[in-house]
């Protein structure tokens, strides 16, 4: 069975959207003649707003400053050369295109941060009460709408797979249009496997999703595939393999899921 779940974007990053405007007013009518960027590195209120503002314009042109513990910040001054967009140590770089001064008598902000979503767990928990344990089950989420796909990816890697063994594999995509030559709309996708499940996915199923991966354009490496993690049954497995395992038929029985068993030969 194939399903497919398109969550849409949850109230924290809705809110997270409506700070961040807030915060891209406030700087347009505190400053001019300027360029700021502001990455969100943690959670904040309306009222923390003009605390940034207050920094951003007592700070030195072009140096990135911290913000509390939840942001930091850039102002590039009027004639000042610009850098490439977010190229602090600790933030991936962004192209950027287009004028390579800042001129004129508005303010430019660009805002960036990350969402955080934890409805994976819950999401995939309702879908495993959907499936059959018959058949070969392969989820699907979409995060395009709750741009979640590492938080996503990461919190379903983290389950215990023998509760989930009747779901072979989860699959990511998130799409998003990317304004460099040419100008498209590409996905990136990830994968997580789960060892213990009762029949697993065709690997050259997995591998033609993996094949779909556009993180090329983003100017990313494609991530690896993941696994969920390790548990009880595991330590049965390594247990059977070292020949150490005191009780046999039980440390046998327990290991469930025919990728786990075929690895150690059962």
């Amino acid at each position: 069975m194939l399903g497919v779940y398109t969550p849409d974007a949850s109230y924290a990053s809705k809110d997270q959207t409506r700070l961040a405007h807030l915060l891209e007013v406030e700087i347009a009518q505190h400053l001019a003649n300027c360029q700021v960027e502001v990455a969100i590195i943690g959670a904040f209120k309306e009222s923390d707003i003009p605390e940034l503002v207050s920094v951003v314009k007592s700070a030195d042109s072009s140096a990135w400053v911290n913000v509390g513990s939840w942001a930091r910040a850039r102002r590039t001054d009027r004639g000042a050369r610009l850098s490439p967009n977010f190229d602090s140590p600790d933030a991936a770089q962004v192209s950027f295109y287009g004028q390579t001064d800042v001129h004129g008598q508005s303010v430019a902000t660009i805002v960036r941060w990350e969402y955080c979503d934890s409805r994976a767990r819950p999401a995939l928990e309702a879908k495993r009460k959907q499936v059959s344990a018959d058949g070969r089950n392969l989820v699907i989420f979409d995060t395009t709408a709750n741009r979640s796909l590492t938080d996503w990816v990461e919190e379903i890697a983290q389950l215990h797979g023998s509760a989930f063994e009747k779901i072979g594999a989860v699959a990511f995509f998130e799409g998003v249009n990317v304004f460099s030559s040419p100008i498209a709309h590409r996905r990136r996708w990830r994968i997580v496997t789960n060892p213990y499940a009762l029949r697993s996915i065709p690997e050259e199923l997995l591998r033609a999703l993996e094949d779909l991966d556009e993180s090329q354009h983003y100017g990313l490496p494609r991530k690896p595939r993941l696994s969920m993690i390790a548990d009880v049954h595991a330590t049965d497995a390594v247990e059977v393999m070292r020949g150490t395992c005191r009780n046999p038929n039980r440390c046998v029985s327990s290991i469930r899921g025919p990728a786990l068993r075929a690895q150690i030969g059962l």
